[in-house]
């Protein structure tokens, strides 16, 4: 079964608000909601994509009371280092722990202790192809079999950047895949074919309605 994960600001809704969070908490066939992460200068973890400015915030701590008591995962993508303690500690509160996956800036130490809820990014260890957008694919295989040494479970990249060679090479090493950000509702059905971990979008909504009247 494949998770289908509404990106922030999914299907025209606000990104990084609680309106999102409110919008999909109970949508069936929604697995997962992404939000971005960063620790504001009074050391609470707020929701933005880019970096802070004199403003107000949503407080982290504020969508997981919209997420309490539900069964929607939240992947925090971690726009800066060394917030994977805060996040824990938070969750904790309200034993919705379980409920967090963690993307984006996290370090592979934690590995060990949350193995099954790290989406490790592997475009945060791949070289690139001198001023190329595009990667080293033979680093990229070479990086994929060493992050699953140090202990990956799930691989979280650039859909644009998964190809048939990363993906034979994952098989083989037992690992999972999540793609982002997947806009174009024939590719999640063919990832979801596939049998793909996850796949992150913003036709979160668009693509169930899709789904349902083809059935």
């Amino acid at each position: 079964m494949m998770y289908l994960t509404a990106h922030s600001g999914s299907d025209q809704t606000p990104e990084n608000s609680l309106a999102f969070a409110n919008f999909f908490k109970d949508k069936k066939g929604i697995d997962v909601i992404e939000v971005d992460v960063r620790c504001n200068p009074q050391g609470e973890l707020v929701l933005s994509h880019d970096a802070l400015a004199k403003k107000e915030y949503v407080r982290l701590s504020e969508l997981l009371l919209i997420l309490e008591g539900t069964t929607i995962k939240l992947n925090c993508d971690l726009k800066e280092a060394n917030l994977e303690p805060q996040v824990y500690q938070l969750a904790q509160k309200n034993n919705q722990w379980s409920q967090i996956y963690l993307s984006g800036n996290v370090a592979l130490n934690y590995l060990k202790n949350w193995p099954e809820q790290l989406l490790i990014n592997l475009e945060n260890f791949v070289g690139r192809q001198g001023r190329s957008p595009m990667w080293d694919e033979d680093d990229a295989c070479e990086k994929l079999e060493w992050l699953g040494q140090q202990g990956a479970r799930v691989i979280n990249l650039s859909h644009l950047f998964y190809t048939e060679r990363l993906a034979r090479k994952g098989n083989e090493l037992e690992l999972s895949f999540s793609l982002w950000t997947v806009d174009d509702l024939a590719d999640i059905r063919r990832y979801q074919d596939q049998g793909i971990f996850n796949v992150t979008t913003r036709r979160a909504m668009e693509y169930l309605n899709q789904q349902e009247v083809f059935r």
